[in-house]
């Protein structure tokens, strides 16, 4: 599904949405699994640089905090990166952009993490393509997106038209992640199946939130062998360069 302009929509909903205020428990517990995933799927090295697409809340910076690397959190709207520098401090790199239009020079970072919005654009391969762009020769670029799913639509009050829920307007699997990473130059493909989506459903994860990751995952990943129902996939990829993929 393609939309008129998500580019539009985002900037607006950047003034409406606080991704600093979570709106409940359960919602907040989702998403301290995942930025804990995509952490331990990206690898992250102890100096460079990293690009943030779609920072949020600015969580990359804060794990990335003690470390010696050089985080750049990128919005489209400026209304939370503001807030972003007024709570962490103004030394740290902000830019508003779009990421299918990455303004930043060819192998500018070592670790791109694009978490939970390839689902909200038109063309997700046009900002994995310009990722490896901006990624040195080796780099890693880390994405999460929610996992094959059913996207219901709803009739806009405003212009009658169907509208995804959600602003997704796409669904992944392994297999389109993957033709998508390799047609732009990535290697070393891993993917990680993550959130069973019964234990959210009986809330069983709400009671697992005290446990550590490594506990946590043993449990989520037992539970999708049980029951196959995945909410979210990550996934992880290495940049190569042209004379290691012509080999």
């Amino acid at each position: 599904m393609k939309v008129a302009s998500p580019t539009d929509h985002y900037r607006i909903d950047a003034e409406e949405f606080d991704y600093f205020s979570l709106p409940n428990r359960q919602h907040d517990d989702d998403a301290r699994r995942k930025q804990e995933a995509v952490t331990k799927a990206a690898s992250f090295p102890h100096s460079g640089r990293v690009l943030d697409i779609g920072a949020g809340n600015g969580w990359v910076q804060r794990i990335l905090k003690a470390s010696n690397c050089q985080v750049v959190n990128m919005e489209l709207g400026i209304v939370n990166l503001k807030k972003l520098r007024a709570e962490l401090g103004s030394q740290i790199l902000c830019v508003v952009a779009d990421a299918a239009r990455l303004p930043f020079r060819s192998g500018a970072f070592d670790s791109i993490v694009a978490s939970e919005m390839l689902e909200h654009v038109n063309e997700p391969a046009q900002v994995v393509q310009e990722s490896a762009r901006c990624l040195m020769n080796g780099g890693r670029l880390t994405v999460s997106t929610p996992y094959k799913e059913n996207i219901p639509t709803y009739l806009c009050i405003h212009c009658n038209k169907p509208t995804p829920a959600n602003a997704h307007i796409h669904t992944f699997d392994e297999h389109r992640h993957a033709s998508q990473l390799k047609s732009s130059g990535f290697s070393e493909i891993r993917f990680f199946l993550i959130q069973n989506k019964v234990l959210h459903l009986l809330r069983i994860s709400h009671f697992l939130r005290f446990l550590p990751y490594t506990l946590w995952r043993i449990i989520d990943r037992f539970s999708n062998l049980l029951v196959r129902k995945v909410q979210t996939i990550v996934v992880t990829a290495r940049k190569v360069n042209a004379r290691e993929s012509s080999r």
